[in-house]
């Protein structure tokens, strides 16, 4: 027996009940529409560097960014200056900071997960740097610069991060 996954109701499914189901879902462009945004023909995708339309790309990568777990108790802890804007009324709210501003400041969204023993084997200059007793000094390290250089801090990202790096080895 084949196994669908269309879920059926026991009654026929009315136009109410399909717009429910739609709206339950997540918009997500159709393909078209995102590469007249960018400006860009579907035909110039996988032929190398092509210019898109800056605003249109910001644009994408920051409804990306809404979609990214975010801890506005860590976020307003590792970030006093946008807490303080804020409670003072000038953020309208820590997470629109992020998608709007925090994001291409190189904010993170939450607290990363930290590996220290994996980031100094995988990363020979952290070795070199921090003894491997300086949990506090990598950690601080892959915050402070780390991650904004693209270096992930467990084994378990890298795989996910390299897909970013390298997306011909899809």
């Amino acid at each position: 027996m084949l196994r669908s996954n269309v879920t059926k109701s026991k009654s026929s499914p009315t136009e109410t009940d399909d717009i429910k189901e739609y709206e339950a879902q997540r918009y997500f462009p159709p393909g078209k529409r995102i590469l007249d945004m960018l400006g860009v023909t579907a035909a110039s995708l996988g032929h190398g560097k092509i210019e898109v339309d800056g605003p249109g790309l910001r644009h994408l990568i920051s409804k990306y960014a809404e979609t990214l777990r975010f801890d506005a108790d860590w976020y307003a802890e590792t970030n006093p200056d946008v807490e303080s804007a804020r409670l003072a009324g000038d953020v309208p709210s820590l997470h629109k900071h992020f998608i709007v501003t925090g994001y291409w400041e190189g904010r993170l969204p939450h607290k990363p997960p930290f590996d220290p023993n994996w980031y100094r084997r995988h990363y020979k200059d952290i070795g070199a740097t921090f003894p491997e007793t300086d949990v506090d000094g990598m950690r601080e390290h892959f915050l402070s610069s780390g991650h904004s250089e693209g270096r992930v801090g467990t084994e378990n990202a890298l795989s996910d991060a390299d897909s970013w790096w390298n997306p011909t080895a899809r």
